[in-house]
């Protein structure tokens, strides 16, 4: 392989790696922070710290030191592979191989399509997600594709649509991806979602995150534009993904331990929050303040919100009996309130949906 030289200059940091004569050179990198989301509750005093790195870290370098290179790609490429599982696509996509994938996209049209654009730009995507979610941390804003050292948005969680487009394909295409976003909002939301709930709406039942989260339990609004980032409706609506784990995998276990918790605590709290329409006067119960995310005005009913929640109480109904939870007093409540609820589907003197149900 040759001889390799390696220095670090005094200023910038920078290290050069210099082969005198052809060979293959590779390099070892561990990583890692005293970040712990065992430690995101009351008890710890929402510290998220946990024990020093170091050590694990070193171990772990040793480890990865002693395989051969071979080996630590084919273990990355069974996982990889794993993480897919076993979905595959075909639209009948064919490869145009004169040309660049630059070239295809420059020559794209979307009146027309082209199968293999298609299937290509679908798979990258299960790509970004797999490769997003190998570790502790499920897929943030940018992922780990975020080029700059600040990135926008601080690169943090936003649970207004954000969150949940990273999340539609993994079900639906039986990516195994989801495990690391269950035990974040397990662990991160519900314990300070708590503490929000009480704090701001006087609610102790159930929890409440709004829709720009972080990896230390920010939970509460934001000192910014209402109609961006106090978006209440955010745990609600990621419900809908802790369903459908159950859904596409009947995994009852799963469903006992970790799903059913999650999404009873978040509907005690919208059982609390709801009240009676007295504008309109007509019993029904409504979401107030709310607004369609990150659009104007601030006001009561509506459609995002009711249709949201109508669909949370819907799966409290349907995933009852597979939960083994005996609490039968909490399932008629949500009964009862869901038959009061305002559904959120109103049809506007032109024929339209409305977004303001009211």
């Amino acid at each position: 392989m040759g001889t390799i030289y390696l220095f670090q200059p005094s200023l910038g940091g920078e290290v050069y790696f210099h082969l005198n004569s052809g060979g293959l050179l590779f390099t070892v990198w561990v990583g890692g922070t005293e970040c712990s989301m065992d430690a995101g509750d009351a008890a710890h005093g929402y510290s998220f710290k946990g024990p020093d790195p170091h050590n694990n870290l070193v171990s772990l370098l040793n480890k990865a030191s002693s395989q051969r290179v071979s080996t630590a790609l084919q273990a990355h490429t069974t996982d990889y592979h794993k993480a897919l599982g076993g979905f595959s696509l075909n639209i009948g996509q064919e490869l145009d191989g004169t040309k660049t994938t630059a070239e295809l996209m420059d020559e794209y049209k979307a009146d027309e399509g082209n199968p293999y654009i298609e299937w290509l730009l679908f798979n990258f995507a299960r790509y970004m997600l797999v490769a997003s979610t190998r570790s502790y941390l499920p897929a943030n804003l940018q992922g780990k594709w975020a080029r700059d050292a600040k990135a926008r948005w601080d690169s943090d969680y936003h649970a207004n649509i954000d969150l949940q487009m990273n999340y539609w394909i993994a079900e639906m295409t039986n990516l195994k991806v989801t495990s690391s976003l269950w035990d974040y909002m397990e662990k991160t939301w519900a314990p300070r979602g708590a503490e929000t709930a009480k704090v701001l709406y006087n609610i102790t039942r159930g929890w409440l995150v709004h829709d720009e989260l972080n990896i230390f339990g920010h939970s509460g609004m934001k000192n910014y534009s209402a109609k961006s980032t106090n978006y209440r409706e955010a745990p609600a609506w990621m419900m809908m993904h802790v369903y459908d784990q159950f859904d596409y995998t009947n995994d009852v276990a799963w469903w006992k331990r970790q799903g059913r918790p999650l999404l009873k605590g978040v509907t005690q709290f919208w059982l609390d929050y709801l009240i009676e329409d007295r504008q309109f006067n007509d019993s029904t119960l409504v979401a107030i303040p709310c607004n369609s995310p990150e659009l104007e005005p601030t006001t009561f009913g509506c459609a995002n919100s009711q249709q949201i929640l109508w669909q949370l109480f819907d799966y409290v109904e349907k995933g009852f009996d597979a939960s083994g939870d005996t609490d039968t007093a909490f399932l008629e409540e949500v009964r009862f309130k869901k038959g009061k609820l305002d559904k959120g589907i109103k049809i506007g003197s032109f024929g339209q949906l409305q977004g303001l149900s009211k």
